[in-house]
């Protein structure tokens, strides 16, 4: 699931690796939510709400939605150097290493919330999960092509609306490839029918001359 890169992997692998990651991606968004009520990987909403801060002279709420956005870039950007180095050393594995490393960091994220719950009022711990959310994210979209996401679900959305137009277009060009094919036996008919009413009365005095020619018995 975390080893065949791009069109060497199957479909299943892209959706078992998108429902996973998917899930944790989810579960992550409610405990930062439900923790300082912000969403950990809502990057779209972050750059949104920052620049209604700065508007509204908010400048503490301004530079949270900052340091979200950039915790995630900081998380990609830290995945695509793992994934580099790893590439260059030749270890196939090196995308399910950066998953693993995700899992640890998130689990040495999660005692240190234990330990220190008020740690800068709980942001830290949401900046933490956001870089480990930008870190999720890089790995399943570079190991996909950018076929999948986990946590960009306006991505995801937007490719379920082109694949609902796909099918919609193919359904409508067989449709009226159908309704051609009969707009076509319509008109064969008709002519086809014209074609035997003319020649019928020929035929018939053809063969009535050769009757009482005695051609024809």
């Amino acid at each position: 699931m975390l080893i065949r890169q791009g069109d060497a992997r199957p479909l299943a692998a892209d959706r078992n690796l998108a429902c996973t990651l998917a899930l944790a991606a989810g579960a992550l968004n409610t405990v930062g939510f439900y923790k300082i009520g912000i969403y950990s990987s809502h990057m779209t909403g972050a750059v949104s709400t920052l620049a209604d801060r700065l508007a509204l002279g908010d400048w503490a709420g301004a530079m949270v939605c900052l340091g979200l956005v950039t915790s995630f870039v900081a998380g990609a950007a830290a995945s695509t150097l793992l994934a580099n180095e790893g590439q260059r050393r030749g270890l196939a594995g090196i995308h399910a290493l950066s998953i693993m490393a995700e899992a640890v960091l998130l689990a040495g994220l999660a005692a240190a919330d234990a330990w220190v719950p008020q740690l800068w009022g709980g942001l830290g711990f949401v900046l933490g999960m956001s870089a480990l959310m930008g870190l999720q994210n890089a790995v399943v979209t570079r190991i996909s092509n950018a076929r999948i996401r986990t946590t960009h679900v306006t991505g995801m959305v937007t490719d379920i609306g082109i694949e609902l137009g796909n099918l919609l277009d193919i359904a409508l060009r067989r449709r009226r490839r159908a309704e051609a094919a009969v707009n076509r036996q319509q008109i064969r008919c008709p002519c086809v029918g014209s074609n035997r009413c003319a020649h019928q009365p020929i035929e018939g005095f053809y063969n009535r001359v050769l009757a009482e020619s005695g051609f024809v018995g």
